[in-house]
């Protein structure tokens, strides 16, 4: 499974979970990570409770120290329909031109 736009990235602990980028190997963690993949997609609320509850327990063996990540803007024309930001672009093809909005507010086609 993917991690990219199924569910929300946080759950798949890639900085906490073996293999990782610290080489973290804590079978608290393995354990919960199981838990929540039983909950995701399907009970989204319960995986969210759960990882909810193990991020105390993240932050005090201090791992890994997140820190805070540049502010990212995405801007498109408004005649651009059905696209709200999303990556990767392999969304395209769910996208559509407004061609009458665009001469209307361009005044080109």
């Amino acid at each position: 499974m993917g991690w990219g736009s199924q569910y929300p990235t946080c759950l798949n602990l890639m900085y906490f979970k073996s293999p990782c980028f610290g080489y973290v190997n804590d079978p608290v963690i393995e354990s919960a990570f199981n838990e929540i993949q039983k909950h995701v997609i399907i009970n989204m609320s319960e995986a969210d409770r759960l990882h909810r509850e193990l991020m105390p327990y993240i932050v005090e063996q201090s791992y890994y120290l997140p820190l805070p990540s540049t502010l990212a803007s995405s801007l498109w024309w408004p005649w651009l329909k059905n696209y709200h930001g999303e990556t990767p672009i392999s969304f395209a093809k769910y996208w559509w031109i407004d061609r009458d909005m665009k001469e209307e507010m361009t005044g080109r086609r």
